[in-house]
């Protein structure tokens, strides 16, 4: 499901980022294009800052122990 959460988000930072009013992520938004409700997103996020960590560390292969900050 983490998987899932992190291409919902780099999609939404990358491939729509034009179409977006603000350039931060939510995680109501982040569920919703995920097909998650918020309560299990936040099982694995608490912060839009902790996904997007997650994303930066995700692209040099090593996983962050801040999911749940």
């Amino acid at each position: 499901m983490q998987a899932i959460i992190l291409a919902t988000a780099q999609d939404l930072l990358t491939h729509h980022a034009s179409d977006r009013d603000e350039t931060d992520l939510s995680l109501d938004e982040v569920a919703a294009c995920s097909g998650l409700s918020r309560h299990h997103l936040r099982a694995y996020y608490t912060s839009p800052d902790a996904i997007v960590r997650d994303l930066r560390h995700d692209s040099t292969s090593t996983r962050s122990t801040h999911a749940l900050d």
